[in-house]
Order: structure tokens, then C-alpha cells, then sequence
């Protein structure tokens, strides 16, 4: 965390309106590109949208892709992520896209972003696996990476 502020500290300014803070519950998590193998990189400034009977809420990671927020008890749909620039991002198949808010209770839940083909190859620390990412790993790669 920047400027020495602790995550339940930064939870305690993000909260849902009209609703008693005894009835909340911190949410935390990062948002990162990921590939088959490894985090590529977070996503600063990050929007996810999560929805529960029937209302949605919008939570934006800090810097490091980062979030934390205070939420109602409740069973949350993830809907969709998008990028500082407001560009829609792709959720992995991987990912949980549900997740439940027991009062009282930290959650933790973490999004996972598809990362482009190219991107995942060619950022990679490891060698590439067999199967494609080889041949764009060896030579120079143009991805339309927003």
C-alpha cells in the first residue's frame, strides 16, 4: 500500500450508501492480466462490475490493481471488467464469476483478465510451452494490446 495506508483503512472510505455499517463486509482483491503459468501484470485503475439482486456496483482498483470495498451481505455476479480507459476487458474461463458476502466476513476475490496471445507469450519469464506461443516467443509480435 502507498502512503503507509493499510487496506482496512482504505475500506473504511469506499462504502455503499444507505446501508448501516454493521451490515457490511470488507471485499478485497487485485485484477491481473494473466497467462497459463504466471501474473503478467495488474491493472491499474481497473472497473469491475459485480451485481446483486439486481443492483450493480462498480469497484475501481488503485495503482497496483488493487481494490478493496465494503459491501452487504449477499451473492454477487461478476458482470464485467474494463481498464482505466474504460476498455472492456476479456475474464478468463477460469474465473469464478460468483461470489457470496457473508456478514461480517472478509472476502477476498480476485479477477483474472485474459491476456492477449501475443502478450502472454512474449512477457513471459519462463520458456514458452509447445503448442503455439513457441513461434510468437522467437519473433517480433504486432497485437492490437489496448
Amino acid at each position: 500500500m502507498k502512503h503507509g495506508m493499510s487496506i482496512s483503512a482504505i475500506c473504511t472510505f469506499l462504502v455503499v450508501p444507505f446501508v448501516s455499517q454493521a451490515h457490511l463486509s470488507e471485499v478485497s482483491g487485485s485484477v491481473a492480466v494473466v497467462s497459463d503459468t504466471a501474473v503478467i501484470r495488474y491493472v491499474p485503475g481497473a472497473v469491475v462490475v459485480a451485481s446483486s439482486k439486481g443492483r450493480k456496483t462498480k469497484i475501481v482498483a488503485d495503482d497496483g490493481g488493487d481494490f478493496c470495498v465494503r459491501l452487504p451481505a449477499g451473492q454477487y455476479t461478476l458482470v464485467q471488467v474494463t481498464d482505466a480507459k474504460g476498455n472492456r476487458l476479456r475474464i478468463t474461463t477460469d474465473q469464478n464469476t460468483t461470489f457470496v458476502v457473508d456478514r461480517g466476513k472478509p472476502k477476498r476475490f480476485d479477477v483474472m483478465i485474459e491476456a492477449p496471445r501475443a502478450m502472454s507469450c512474449a512477457r513471459l519469464l519462463v520458456p514458452p510451452v509447445a503448442g503455439g506461443c513457441r513461434l510468437a516467443a522467437l519473433r517480433p509480435v504486432r497485437s492490437r494490446i489496448r
